[in-house]
């Protein structure tokens, strides 16, 4: 009898316990705890990260400049590729090349230098130049040394073409015995043109008292 009154119990507390584990599970659960929200960034703090952010893209923009001039040209398809790297990062891309305006001087100078040592310059040298300054970025205002030498050698050279059509006249006169002028050369300090002979004699020089700047090539029979 006294087992049976031990099992009885056993049952009832089971049951008890069923009940509470059944409330339990009725019962909507608990909140979470809040999670703590970051402070929120001032505005100062937000325009100091967009520098940050926007100073690491110059970076990487200079690093890939270099890269793709480090042979001393810069052409159409290499400014192309800049370009839309720098529409992908949403960079400012005349805010890229003002950044790296030190290496594109440097570029313009050694390309400028090769195109002008040993000829004649042309207007097609000229007009290169032109591009590749607008390709790199330059200023057109205030123009680089070297353009500035160019563009004096050419508006020179346009100065002089009808004195030399003058002083070639009264040269002829003197060289009509030794065989007839092959060139003409422009020296600087003053205008200075003498005429070679075919002989490999000389015409004494006519001096103008106007002086001159800048360089121009020999000319020969066929104008330039």
């Amino acid at each position: 009898m006294q087992g049976h009154d031990d099992l009885h119990q056993q049952l009832l507390r089971v049951q008890l316990g069923l009940q509470q584990l059944q409330q339990a599970l009725e019962q909507p659960p608990l909140p979470a705890p809040p999670v703590p929200s970051a402070p929120p960034v001032s505005p100062p703090q937000q325009g100091q990260q967009r520098r940050l952010a926007t100073r690491r893209q110059l970076e990487s923009f200079r690093r890939a400049f270099r890269r793709l001039t480090a042979d001393g040209t810069f052409p159409s398809e290499r400014q192309n590729r800049l370009f839309l790297a720098c529409q992908k990062v949403d960079l400012d891309w005349d805010e890229a090349r003002r950044f790296v305006q030190p290496e594109a001087q440097a570029i313009y100078h050694r390309c400028a230098s090769q195109i002008t040592v040993g000829r004649a310059l042309t207007a097609e040298d000229f007009a290169e130049l032109q591009r590749l300054q607008k390709r790199l970025g330059l200023p057109e205002t205030g123009p680089l040394p070297a353009q500035t030498t160019i563009t004096q050698a050419l508006r020179l050279r346009r100065r002089i073409s009808p004195l030399l059509l003058v002083v070639l006249a009264v040269l002829v006169g003197g060289a009509g015995q030794c065989g007839g002028i092959c060139g003409v050369r422009v020296a600087f300090g003053q205008w200075r043109i003498s005429a070679v002979l075919a002989d490999g004699g000389k015409v004494p020089s006519r001096r103008d008292s106007q002086p001159a700047e800048g360089c121009v090539p020999v000319l020969n029979r066929a104008g330039y």
